[in-house]
């Protein structure tokens, strides 16, 4: 039975404390859904067992009693939010990234990675979705990437799993292309006739990854540094942050756009700088800003300047840019732990200017990874970074959360 977003929305929305105003609806990531009809066997023409209503942000609970204590009130099985009792915190599907609840139509996103994450109890599944064209979804089931689909314009239903052993089975289907492709509504979310979705705890573990081309996952499944980028050459999924937040049971949001700088783009273009990116729900969408307390990360982690330094730029001009774009990083994510990274490749002058950026907004303790590729793992799409360094860059980064944090 098909799993619309309907009504849900404005349940969800209004559960984690956002207004009916557009701008602040766009919001968090791990919502409610709605099941169309009564399947609840109770032998009644109500579909009160179906609708899934949510709970705090990342939460969901169903209406009713249904805590097996006899009594008409549902004090024992609401779902706990604090995350320090004894039950998870649960929900039938996660919506993992920026996306805008605003609109009834379903949940919509752009930055690549953007995620719908749920359990199953059987064999078959399939999404409906809505917007762009040429868009890739990576679907992986019990963390195995198991096949790819790409979207066709309008609304259209695509086959996500089918012929699963009987039993239940993560699933997962991320946006493996960024912004500029396009945005993407899910409008339905379909279990097949032998199917159920089972509610799933959500990850407490959060990093919001924010960076360029090498945080995107541009060219990242090419063979060879000499071939050139194509749309299915990009796969978000295998980039370093989402290889980092599986092996941390962590949820991850990438802002990511190739080409992107702090003080100036690729090439020495000042337009669209990731500064001006950054507060968007959208990529490329201006009038809709993100609404930053409905997803508190742990962890944000900055991985910019290679096309700042792609073109001439004085150290004042990265340094005040960079500077200002962690202030607001730091403004919008009070309690985060700051992370950097550089790049060998970029030279020790160039680095030492992130340690300066950071030194400047106040973030001196912040931990700043190196990385340091190396030739023998080939590259990507015109010498960016591959599969095979991505997950070595991944583990790194695991590695160091896991120290720094007790993850």
């Amino acid at each position: 039975m098909k799993m619309g977003w309907g009504m849900a929305a404005s349940l969800f929305v209004a559960a984690c404390g956002a207004s009916s105003s557009g701008a602040e609806m766009a919001t968090a990531t791990e919502g409610a859904a709605t099941v169309a009809g009564d399947d609840d066997d109770d032998g009644d023409d109500d579909d009160d067992d179906d609708v899934m209503t949510s709970g705090p942000a990342g939460t969901t609970t169903a209406p009713g009693d249904d805590d097996d204590d006899d009594d008409d009130d549902d004090d024992d099985d609401a779902v706990d939010s604090s995350g320090t009792g004894d039950l998870p915190e649960l929900a039938d599907i996660h919506y993992v990234g920026r996306y805008d609840l605003a609109d009834p139509a379903g949940p919509a996103a752009s930055w690549p990675g953007s995620m719908v994450r749920l359990r199953i109890d059987g064999t078959e599944l399939s999404i409906d979705l809505e917007g762009a064209g040429n868009v890739r979804y990576q679907v992986a089931v019990d963390g195995t990437p198991t096949s790819v689909f790409v979207t066709s314009s309008g609304l259209q239903t695509y086959p996500v799993v089918s012929g699963l052993a009987p039993g239940e089975h993560d699933i997962e289907i991320v946006r493996r292309n960024e912004g500029y492709f396009g945005v993407v509504r899910v409008a339905a979310v379909t279990p097949g006739p032998d199917t159920t979705i089972v509610p799933t705890p959500v990850h407490e573990r959060r990093i919001e990854l924010v960076g360029d081309s090498l945080t995107a996952g541009y060219g990242i499944e090419c063979a060879s540094g000499d071939d050139n980028f194509s749309a299915e050459t990009q796969n978000a999924y295998l980039t370093y942050g989402m290889v980092a937040a599986r092996l941390l049971d962590a949820d991850p949001i990438l802002v990511a756009h190739s080409g992107i700088g702090a003080a100036q783009n690729y090439g020495g273009a000042t337009e669209g700088t990731m500064p001006v990116r950054y507060p968007r729900t959208h990529t490329e969408v201006t009038d809709l800003p993100w609404n930053f307390t409905s997803w508190q990360p742990d962890v944000v982690l900055v991985n910019l300047g290679t096309n700042d330094f792609s073109a001439p730029l004085d150290m004042n001009t990265f340094v005040t840019a960079y500077a200002g774009l962690l202030g607001d990083i730091r403004a919008n994510n009070p309690d985060a732990v700051l992370f950097g990274v550089t790049w060998a490749h970029w030279g020790a002058q160039s680095e030492s200017w992130v340690h300066a950026a950071f030194e400047a907004a106040g973030e001196a303790d912040a931990e700043i990874l190196q990385f340091v590729i190396d030739p023998d793992d080939g590259y990507g799409c015109d010498y960016h970074t591959n599969t095979v360094s991505n997950a070595k860059f991944g583990q790194q980064l695991a590695d160091a959360l896991s120290l720094s944090l007790g993850w």
